[in-house]
């Protein structure tokens, strides 16, 4: 027991720096929502927008899916339904748009986040707390990075639709033993969890940058 406490004692001497600059990094955090609470009104204003979208997606995808024509069946009363055949291929491209649509919503809630913590990083100094523009957030999403987080959510929403059929396929392929299927679906999703972070991580950057 001893020996596990003098361990830990040496791990945060060793890796004092970079503690210290995580407590300087909470604090620095902490001052800025304490400072700049409207981002808070701005995180859940674009959370209520993605409930409104999803709603308006599942009534699309029920509109979609009602689609269709009613025949005379063979009795008096009987009516046969039969589906639009491109029903099917509508019903992918609207979810597809919407998912594209909800995950630009996300990017833009966080391209205006760091825009704010931005300003108010640069207008700060050592003697005072900067001020925090959001407005400037806003106007920099919809008036000059528009494309690049439309670019960027397009090619999230894509990689996250692939990653979620992998896992599904994975998840379908049970069964115990050697299974080669099993084995290639889990090496796919892996790897497409992978392409994922990393490509998040580099779409976020490139807002930064």
């Amino acid at each position: 027991m001893i020996a596990v406490g003098l361990l830990i004692v040496l791990q945060v001497y060793c890796y004092r720096k970079s503690l210290e600059t995580a407590i300087a990094i909470i604090d620095a955090t902490a001052d800025f929502f304490m400072a700049t609470k409207r981002v808070i009104a701005v995180s859940f204003m674009y959370f209520t927008l993605s409930i409104v979208v999803a709603l308006v997606c599942v009534i699309s995808l029920i509109a979609i899916g009602s689609l269709g024509d009613f025949t005379k069946g063979a009795g008096n009363q009987e009516k046969v339904y039969t589906s639009d055949p491109n029903g099917g291929i509508f019903m992918l491209i609207t979810t597809f748009v919407f998912l594209w649509i909800l995950m630009g919503i996300d990017h833009t809630n966080k391209y205006i986040c760091m825009v704010s913590a931005c300003t108010y990083y640069f207008d700060s100094n050592a003697a005072r707390d900067g001020n925090a523009s959001v407005c400037t957030g806003f106007k920099f999403a919809y008036l000059k990075n528009a494309g690049s987080i439309c670019m960027g959510s397009f090619i999230m929403t894509v990689i996250t639709i692939l990653r979620t059929m992998a896992e599904i396929i994975d998840g379908r392929e049970g069964g115990a033993g050697c299974n080669p299927c099993k084995c290639i679906t889990c090496w796919l999703a892996c790897c497409l969890r992978c392409v994922e972070r990393f490509v998040e991580y580099l779409t976020k950057n490139a807002y930064a940058y």
